[in-house]
């Protein structure tokens, strides 16, 4: 069982590793307004509206699902212990 454990830690490792390298380079600096004219820019899209939502917006719900969760894999262990 700790043979197994730690080959799934190694590769775990090291697939972060990999993709750290295998990311995108940072991306380049934003212009300045200066250098951004308003002619420049007359065939762009406009920015998309902002959101309505707030970012918790159902944050209660998912700490419920997270607790109900929890308690039930806790009891299924605690029988599943009790019946051995």
């Amino acid at each position: 069982m700790k043979r197994i454990k730690s080959v799934f830690l190694v590769f775990f490792v090291s697939l972060i590793f990999v993709s750290s390298f295998a990311a995108a380079p940072t991306p380049p600096e934003p212009m300045t307004s200066q250098a951004v004219s308003a002619a420049a820019c007359d065939d762009c899209p406009p920015p998309p509206p902002p959101k309505d939502t707030p970012i918790n917006a159902n944050i209660i719900l998912l700490l419920v699902g997270g607790l109900t969760l929890g308690m039930s894999v806790i009891y299924k262990n605690k029988t599943k212990k009790a019946l051995i």
